[in-house]
Order: structure tokens, then C-alpha cells, then sequence
């Protein structure tokens, strides 16, 4: 038994116990028989059961290894190390390990291995190198895993700075010193307030440089794969992302991620983003790339885009507003948006919905950063009255006869939908002028080609002399209440 303080390792004399039952070394064989040992240190106490090996050439002794539970985070203060802030202020404070090491000439090799880490358990094995060089190689197994308390905390204070609320830095210091190869597989964990389960997770870095692929999950009753890489051999880290999402239900997502619920169906999406940038914000602002979204089967809750319709024809006829059907609700059948996105901006311009009764076209941005929206589409409505709740005939006419622009603002998590009363208003303007203009160019040409002044007593000709000689500015204004749902 030995104990005492080992001095020079960190700042304070580190207390340590070194117990050994009996070391036997047989000298004629070449062979150690080292037994159960014990070893404390930082408080954290770890015990080892040798099994007996040849010294001649390279030793390669295997023991089974035992580490009782301990703090992480007291352990870095112990080693001088700033323990990092995580979400969860109880993250990192029980850890334990137990499994079977096997020391070879560059590498100790652990196989049976069990990680506890708080509420998770990983199994499997582990390479780890003794070289400065040497490659860090696992092959675990994880039950679950909360990803986000292990996170930077979110800072309410940051709110409205430039790095945002809750921003979270790219690990690039972190990147530059790994030199992995191995694969994760979990089921279930949490990241970004998502619960995945199924997981896969390929990893491999060196040289400044990590790659997560192949990476693949099951999420809200569908399915994720993509291929993340994070470039940190410069200054600037770099992040490129090629994902997909098949089947996933939205509104279990969105409640997920935003808090909300006021959109179902189900998603497909693709996205080829890549950007620079220290920080996600920073990241979110410089991305570039391409993408595109289907929405298939669902609803828009809280918005009822044909009572928003009805409201806005009856301020326009000088009507009463229609009772709106409670809930308020909009299903569709489709919504398609593909585009590019540009400084963290997306713009679509072949936005497409299908709803039973009317279609939506239109194009418009959705600032990646930020979950702004911002769009115009046009609203043409189907001869369908089994779908429209309460309509008049006179409402089925005016609606099927003309196009109605749409405006979305706001943000994603909440949009706005309403229709645009100054783009109905602009819209019939161009369309009386356009008419009148033709009117006018008509009868030009009818007294141009038809040999002068009318002749006396011909009151059809009267008329159109007088009907061409009418201010047109006059008669446009006259007509133009007139020409609105007509």
C-alpha cells in the first residue's frame, strides 16, 4: 500500500492511494502476476484485475478495469480545466466505467465496455491510441441521450445582440485536435428540442476536419439521412450540410421546435446548404445552397383563408362580414417550394398549394435566420361549392371570375395570411385602364376608317362621336367601383 501527495501535476498536491494485494514476478518465466490493484486520485477511484503476462519483448497485460462513479465536472477543476456550462447544471456529474483493456505496442484496446453518463448507457469498444499520431477508433451503443443538456445554456441576456439568443459557437477548437474513426448507435436522443430515435452516427476527423456520415434517424413518423461536415483547418469554420427528410409529420415537428401546432401534414425536404461563419447565427447568415419542401395531407390551424376571402369581397361589396366557421382551420392537399437560398435567405419563386377548392401560386423569401416570410401569391378559386362553407351564388361568381392576391408575412412559427387589398385594388385599376384603352383605340379607329363626320340623323354614330369625346379619365373613375369582382 502506498499514499501520499504527488506534487507539479496541477496546482494543488494531488492526494493518491496506490493498494496492491501481492505482485509476483517470476523471473526464470519472464512473467508478472500483478493481481487485484487499487488506485485513487482527484477522487476518483478505479480498480484493475491483471491477468498474469510475459515481460519479454513487448509487454501486453489484459485486466478488467473498474472506475467507481464520479464527477467530471469536479474532476476538470481538479486538473485545473474550466468545466463547461451546460444547460442541464446537473450534466457530466456521475460518470462510471467498467471494461476489458488489452494494451498493445501503439494502442489499448477495450472491449466489453460500459459507459454510464448521467441517465445514458454506452456499450461497446474503444480503441485508444498511445501515440501522438494514433487514431481514436469506437464502435458504441447508446440507449439515450439528452444531446441539449449538454449544451451552452441559453443566455436571455443575449436577446437582440448580434450572436442572438442562445447562440451556439462552432466547436472548431475542438474539430482542429480530433483524430476519429467510429460509429454511434442510439436509441433515442434529443437535439434541438427533436426527439430522434434509431440513430446512426458515423464520425471521422483529423486534420482540422470532421464528417458526421453516414447519419440517419427516424423522427415524428418518418425519416432523416444526410451528410454533415464542419471544415476548421482555417480561422473561419465552414459547415456543409446534404440532407433529407421523408415522411415526417409537421405539426409534432413544429410543436417540437417553434411550440406550435398550427400546421399538419406531412413533410418530404431536401437541402444543399453550406456557410461560414464562428457562431450557428453567424452560420445562418451565410448560407447558400439549394432546397425544396412538400407539404402532403394537411391543415393550417388558426387560419381560414376562405373566410379571410369572403371578408375581404364583403368590405369591397359594402356587405356584413360573414360569420367565420369556428375552429378556423385551412386543409390542403399539397404545397409545394423549391428555390435558392443566398445569404441565408431562401427565395422561391414556384410556390404551389392545393386546396380543395382553390389553388395558390406565387412567390416569395424566408429568411433562414430569422424564420421571416414574406410572400405574394394569387388565389384562384374552383367551381366547388360542396367545399365552401355558407357561400352565396353571388360569392361563387365573383370568386370564380376573378384572381385574388394573397399576402404570408411573419414568421413561421406564426404566419399572417391575408389577402392583399391594395394588390385586388392595383390589380382592377390596370385592368379598367386596359379596357378603356382598348375601347378607345377601337372607336379611334372606327371614325378614322369610317370616312369623317357622321352623318345627320344617325343617332348610332352621334352616340359614339359623344361617347369618344368623354373625358376617358372621368369615365374610368365612374366605372371603376363597378369593375371590382365584376
Amino acid at each position: 500500500n502506498i499514499s501520499g501527495n504527488l506534487d507539479g501535476i496541477v496546482s494543488e498536491p494531488a492526494e493518491f492511494n496506490f493498494d496492491s494485494r501481492s505482485i509476483n514476478v517470476d523471473t526464470e518465466a519472464r512473467s508478472v502476476d500483478a493481481g487485484e490493484l487499487d488506485f485513487t486520485i482527484f477522487g476518483v477511484s478505479m480498480s484493475a484485475d491483471v491477468e498474469p503476462f510475459s515481460y519479454a519483448g513487448t509487454p501486453q497485460p489484459t485486466a478488467s478495469l473498474s472506475v467507481a462513479t464520479f464527477s467530471l465536472k469536479e474532476l476538470m477543476q481538479a486538473l485545473d480545466i474550466e468545466p463547461p456550462a451546460t444547460a442541464d447544471p446537473d450534466a457530466m456529474q456521475s460518470v462510471s466505467f467498467s471494461a476489458k483493456a488489452t494494451a498493445r505496442e501503439d494502442r489499448i484496446n477495450l472491449s466489453a465496455m460500459s459507459l454510464d453518463l448521467d441517465d445514458s448507457t454506452m456499450t461497446g469498444t474503444m480503441s485508444v491510441p498511445t501515440t501522438a499520431n494514433g487514431v481514436l477508433g469506437f464502435d458504441l451503443a447508446v440507449d439515450a441521450i439528452v444531446v441539449d443538456g449538454y449544451m451552452a445554456p441559453v443566455d436571455d441576456s443575449a436577446a437582440g445582440s448580434d450572436a442572438g439568443s442562445g447562440d451556439m459557437e462552432i466547436p472548431a477548437d475542438l474539430v482542429r485536435t480530433l483524430n476519429i474513426d467510429g460509429n454511434f448507435r442510439i436509441d433515442q436522443a434529443i437535439l434541438s428540442g427533436m426527439t430522434f430515435t434509431n440513430m446512426a452516427v458515423g464520425i471521422k476527423a483529423g486534420n482540422g476536419r470532421l464528417r458526421l456520415h453516414p447519419l440517419a434517424a427516424s423522427f415524428y413518423e418518418g425519416a432523416y439521412s444526410g451528410d454533415v461536415q464542419i471544415d476548421a483547418s482555417r480561422d473561419v469554420p465552414t459547415v456543409s450540410a446534404n440532407e433529407r427528410i421523408e415522411g415526417v409529420n409537421v405539426g409534432q415537428m413544429m410543436a417540437a421546435v417553434f411550440e406550435t401546432d398550427n400546421i399538419t401534414g406531412t413533410i418530404n425536404g431536401q437541402f444543399q446548404l453550406s456557410g461560414a461563419g464562428k457562431t450557428m447565427s453567424a452560420i445562418q447568415r451565410d448560407l447558400d445552397g439549394v432546397m425544396s419542401l412538400e407539404l402532403a395531407d394537411g391543415a393550417l390551424e388558426g387560419t381560414d383563408i376562405w373566410h379571410q376571402l369572403r371578408s375581404a369581397r364583403a368590405l369591397y361589396r359594402r356587405e356584413p362580414t360573414p360569420e367565420p366557421t369556428l375552429p378556423a382551420r385551412t386543409e390542403f392537399s399539397a404545397i409545394k417550394a423549391s428555390g435558392v437560398v443566398n445569404d441565408g435567405v431562401f427565395t422561391n419563386d414556384d410556390f404551389t398549394a392545393e386546396l380543395p377548392f382553390l389553388q395558390l401560386n406565387g412567390a416569395g423569401i424566408v429568411d433562414l435566420g430569422t424564420n421571416e416570410i414574406d410572400y405574394a401569391l394569387e388565389v384562384r378559386v374552383f367551381e366547388r361549392p360542396e367545399f365552401m362553407a355558407g357561400a352565396t351564388e353571388a360569392e361563387l361568381a365573383d370568386f370564380t371570375a376573378t384572381v385574388v392576391p394573397l399576402k404570408i408575412t411573419g414568421s413561421l412559427g406564426a404566419p399572417s395570411v391575408r389577402p392583399d387589398i391594395e394588390g385586388i385594388f392595383r390589380a382592377r385599376v390596370e385592368e379598367a385602364i386596359e379596357e378603356q384603352k382598348e375601347d378607345l383605340k377601337n372607336q379611334l379607329l372606327n371614325r378614322l376608317l369610317g370616312g369623317g363626320e357622321a352623318e345627320e340623323g344617325d343617332p348610332e354614330a352621334q352616340d359614339g362621336d359623344e361617347e369618344v369625346e368623354e373625358d376617358p379619365e372621368e369615365k374610368l373613375k365612374n366605372d371603376l367601383i363597378k369593375k371590382l369582382f365584376e
